[in-house]
């Protein structure tokens, strides 16, 4: 039954040919990052720590993928060049969740502007983040395309979509924050390919209906994991890691925890930035700009 999913991921000559230029302006972007080799304190604390090391966290992939092919994760070049390799596959992927055949000067582009997206330059930082982020981003990606292909069609929905959850829960297991990219693409798909193209509204909220039992499965198969190899560890959950998700909260004070978030995201776009002169205003300006490119390309696509 699986077997029927992974051959979903085969790609053609002219898809591959796509990896390899991506691969190569990522080289471009970061260049830097490949040809030096510098590390933080935190890099040298890791090189001494044990496979076991963010387990307390739920980062339960992480001693998997140090017993498994790379044992040493503070490394010069290798990390980064996996990170590359996933993330160009990951991409690849959704193109082909998009349904675009072609690639052109604009999905370059647009890959550029992903790849040098400011989150990934400060998690990479740290050495220990790189792996597991390509690996995380990558299984994000081949979720999608399960989850959106049981959406369009229904025989071998319940294989697609226990696949899709299990990828979610590798990827959440990778790094916790992981699992929100999942929403955004596939919703975003979703938008363009019912909504936008061929305003189908029940199709549209079908996938949501879908997305939900994968995100729902993904975090019980996460949860599970996590605590099979804490035991295996001999590890409980540190009081960080607790504070990913505090289920209790959201229960008994959902109100309080909408206007915690509500604040982060003003401090974060708008207050947090007063240190740095001007660039409050100017960051400001370009988040509402986006908005506002984002609307207008989307109401010319839907006027077509």
């Amino acid at each position: 039954m699986f077997n029927v999913e992974i051959r979903k991921f085969a790609l053609s000559h002219r898809e591959s040919g796509t990896a390899v230029i991506l691969f190569f302006l990522y080289a471009i972007c970061y260049a830097y990052q490949i040809t030096n080799f510098s590390i933080s304190i935190d890099d040298e604390e890791l090189v001494f720590s044990s496979s076991s090391q963010f387990v307390e966290l739920g980062r339960w992939m992480h001693p998997l993928i140090r017993e498994t092919f790379w044992p040493q994760v503070v490394t010069p070049f290798g990390p980064y060049l996996i990170f590359g390799v996933c993330i160009c596959l990951g991409y690849v992927y959704l193109l082909k969740s998009f349904g675009l055949k072609k690639i052109e000067l604009f999905h370059l582009a647009a890959f550029s502007g992903f790849i040098l997206f400011p989150v990934w330059f400060a998690q990479l930082e740290f050495a220990g983040n790189v792996i597991p982020l390509g690996i995380g981003v990558l299984a994000i990606s081949l979720a999608t395309t399960l989850t959106l292909d049981a959406i369009e069609h229904p025989s071998g929905r319940i294989a697609a979509l226990s696949s899709s959850a299990l990828l979610v829960a590798i990827a959440t297991g990778c790094y916790q924050s992981a699992i929100l990219i999942f929403p955004v693409l596939v919703i975003g798909v979703a938008v363009y390919k019912d909504l936008i193209l061929e305003d189908r509204i029940s199709v549209f909220l079908r996938s949501i209906l879908i997305l939900i039992a994968v995100l729902l499965l993904s975090v019980a198969i996460y949860l599970v994991m996590a605590r099979l190899v804490m035991l295996g560890y001999g590890i409980g959950p540190s009081k960080y890691g607790l504070s990913f998700v505090d289920p209790h909260a959201i229960l008994t004070r959902p109100m309080a925890v909408m206007n915690a978030v509500v604040g982060d995201l003003q401090g974060m776009y708008f207050s947090w930035w007063k240190d740095y002169g001007a660039a409050p205003y100017v960051f400001s300006w370009v988040v509402i700009g986006g908005f506002a490119v984002l609307l207008i390309s989307t109401a010319r696509s839907s006027s077509r």
